[in-house]
Parts: C-alpha cells; sequence; structure tokens
C-alpha cells in the first residue's frame, strides 16, 4: 500500500517537531537548570495537547488503563526527559540522539518473541557499533553522561513494550 500526501505530510510534521525537540533541549540546557527546562517543556506540551483533546471531546482512561498511563507518563516521558536533559550537560545532543535511535534496538531485547528472526544478534552488533562509534574520544565524564542518556532511551523502550502490551485500546492522545 502506497502512502497518501496525508500520511507523508504526517510524517515530515513529525520528523520536523521530533528534531527540534533536540535542536530546543540543547539550547534549553545552556542557560537553563535541567528541571526547570522540563517543566517548561512539559506546560508547553500541556498547553498544547490541551485544545486537541476539548476540541476531539476524548475523555481520560479509567481504571487500570489509567493506572499504567501515569505509571507511563513518569516512565516513558517525564524521567526520560529529565535524565536527558542532566545527560546533556555531559555529551552532545548528537550522541544523546544516536542513542535514542537506538530504542528499536533495545526494544527488540526486551522483547525477543516479537523481533524477526535474526534481529537478536543484529541487536546486539547495532548497539556495539554504536559503543564502538562514541568511544574513542570520551571522558569518563561523557561515558557518565551517556550511560544516563542510555538509561533514558532503555526506561522509555521498555514502557513502549508495556503500553502496547496494556494500552491497546486507549486514543494514544
Amino acid at each position: 500500500m502506497k502512502p497518501s500526501s496525508k500520511q507523508w505530510l504526517a510524517f515530515a510534521a513529525l520528523g520536523i517537531v521530533w528534531g527540534s525537540t533536540w535542536i530546543a533541549a540543547d539550547t534549553l540546557i545552556e542557560s537553563v537548570p535541567p528541571l526547570h527546562g522540563g517543566a517548561a517543556r512539559f506546560l508547553l506540551a500541556a498547553l498544547l495537547c490541551l485544545p486537541v483533546l476539548v476540541g476531539k471531546r476524548l475523555s481520560l482512561p479509567r481504571g487500570r488503563a489509567l493506572g499504567f498511563v501515569l505509571l507511563l507518563s513518569v516512565t516513558m516521558v517525564v524521567l526520560p526527559s529529565l535524565l536527558v536533559l542532566w545527560a546533556q550537560q555531559h555529551v552532545s545532543s548528537v550522541t544523546v540522539t544516536v542513542l535514542f535511535s537506538a530504542m528499536p534496538l533495545l526494544v527488540a531485547l526486551f522483547r525477543p518473541d516479537d523481533a524477526p528472526r535474526g534481529a537478536l544478534p543484529a541487536t546486539v552488533v547495532g548497539l556495539g557499533g554504536i559503543f564502538l562509534a562514541m568511544s574513542p574520544s570520551f571522558s569518563m565524564n561523557q561515558a557518565g553522561g551517556a550511560a544516563i542518556a542510555l538509561l533514558a532511551v532503555a526506561l522509555a523502550g521498555a514502557s513502549a513494550v508495556v503500553a502496547r502490551r496494556e494500552l491497546r485500546a486507549v486514543n494514544p492522545l
């Protein structure tokens, strides 16, 4: 099935928003403490999402689903974002971006039964390649920042696995 122009436009918008997030975070970290920067980003996101939620008349999840949404809001969004903001004080945003691009590899490690055959060895090789590419010029300070960024990636990836399993019936917005 060939993607429609609407799907291509949505994909381009996602790429612009996602890419500009890294630029904004890199700029923000120079002048604002990580906790304040994270709070400002989440407030802006809430202000942008609220009209969409009201306009589409979406209701909040209830019961077990609400518990998972609240848990995942911390483990998938808040904590990884704060960890990334802290990590960017010690490593470049390029390093953080490369580590976040490894999230599908980590998800494959978390769910090896769902991964295509041969994906697990490729995942190990891919993660090893990322570490080799970043290692020649790393100091201990940078290694600590990269480890924190990788923890953020692992939290977001594990949370994505849980969200996929537990929140299939919940509207993503």
